[in-house]
Parts: C-alpha cells; sequence; structure tokens
C-alpha cells in the first residue's frame, strides 16, 4: 500500500462520544415517551442529521417531534463538551502523534456540525495534528455517499487511493468504501460485523494498532 494520507472520523474514533450521543438520546426519547435501544441507535451511527430523522420518521411516524427533539439533543450534548465530559479514545493522540512524526497528511472527516466541532478540537487541544477539516456543513451528501472523505483527500492534496479512512460505523466504513479509499475499522460501540468486514480492509480492537500497519 502506497499509504500517504490517513483520515480519521471524529466521534468514536477520536473522542469517546457515542456512548455519551446513546445515552443523551435515550434520555431525550425517554421524555418524549418511547424507547432508544443500543441496537437501533448503533445503525445510525454517522449516518448525517437528515438521513437520521428520516429513519427515526420511518419508525416513529411523521408526527414525532424530532426538531425539539434534536434542539434538546444538541442542548445536552453541547454542555458536556464545554464542561469537558467527552475524553480523547484511548490511544488516539498517540496515533496522530505517530503519523505527525513519520510525515503522512492528516484529515479529520465528521458528521458534526461546525460548532460542535470547533468546541470539541478546542477543548482538547487536538486540532494541531490535523492538515485539514471536514464536517457536516462541508459537503452536500452524509456518508455513506463518499463526499466528506473524498473533500478531505482534495483538501491534503491526496489521491483517495492513497488514503487510509479510520473509522467505527458501518455508514462510515461504506462511505470510505464508496470513495475507493482503504479502510480500517476500530470498533466502538459496534463490532465488526459480517457488512463491515465486507467493506473494511481491516477490522481492530484499538486504535493504537494502526501504528502496526503504517
Amino acid at each position: 500500500m502506497n499509504i500517504n494520507g490517513v483520515i480519521f472520523d471524529m466521534d468514536g474514533v477520536i473522542f469517546d462520544t457515542e456512548r455519551i450521543y446513546l445515552q443523551v438520546w435515550t434520555e431525550v426519547f425517554k421524555k418524549y415517551g418511547h424507547e432508544m435501544t443500543k441496537d437501533f441507535y448503533l445503525p445510525l451511527m454517522g449516518q448525517g442529521t437528515e438521513n437520521i430523522k428520516r429513519i427515526l420518521f420511518d419508525k416513529y411516524g411523521d408526527k414525532l417531534p424530532i426538531e425539539k427533539m434534536y434542539k434538546e439533543k444538541d442542548e445536552k450534548l453541547m454542555n458536556i463538551v464545554r464542561n469537558g465530559l467527552v475524553p480523547l479514545k484511548d490511544g488516539a493522540e498517540d496515533v496522530l502523534k505517530y503519523l505527525k512524526n513519520k510525515g503522512y497528511k492528516i484529515a479529520l472527516a465528521t458528521s458534526a456540525r461546525q460548532e460542535r466541532l470547533q468546541l470539541q478540537l478546542t477543548e482538547d487541544n487536538v486540532k494541531k495534528y490535523f492538515d485539514a477539516i471536514v464536517c457536516s456543513n462541508d459537503v452536500k451528501n452524509a456518508k455513506p455517499a463518499p463526499d466528506i472523505f473524498l473533500k478531505a483527500a482534495e483538501n491534503i492534496d491526496v489521491e483517495p487511493s492513497n488514503c487510509i479512512v479510520i473509522e467505527d460505523s458501518s455508514s462510515g466504513i461504506k462511505a470510505a468504501y464508496n470513495a475507493s479509499m482503504v479502510s480500517f475499522h476500530v470498533e466502538d460501540l459496534k463490532e465488526a460485523d459480517e457488512e463491515i468486514k465486507k467493506y473494511s480492509d481491516k477490522q481492530l480492537k484499538n486504535i493504537r494498532e494502526i501504528m502496526n500497519y503504517l
């Protein structure tokens, strides 16, 4: 593999966000008389807001007050981020330092919106490692469309085929596959199932394992 660029997802890869997301969504859904289970949440990971809304309407009906629920979810999550309660994933900064020292171009490509992205990166001071940052505001189509990863590759001036994507979600792995990039699945809330194994090149238990392959 002639790899020059490494593109990271943020939630569940760089930050231990997905558990907090699930907790917050569970609280909001309970308030409105519905249940949010881990099994239902897992396929939503990395999908982007508009895709998630469509899935929720399909399950709960179009009378679900999703705009109000999203607003409450976002407020709860932003308060958690502001209070510094979203830790980096174990080994994430070690891997970023390693890649930087080895001369790889590094990008962050996240389905998060600009406001939370900037706040979260500032709180944990990892922004300095990234040569480019792309978020949902910068592209038209959310994962599993390849747009966000292709934009990230363009911004670090590396051909897609020379990029590795590090992802924890099925939609992210499919997006990397659709972008014709090498993809590594790092286990977070979701273990590598048959679909992930089909579309990813390697399945890792911990982000530190990336250093064994580069």
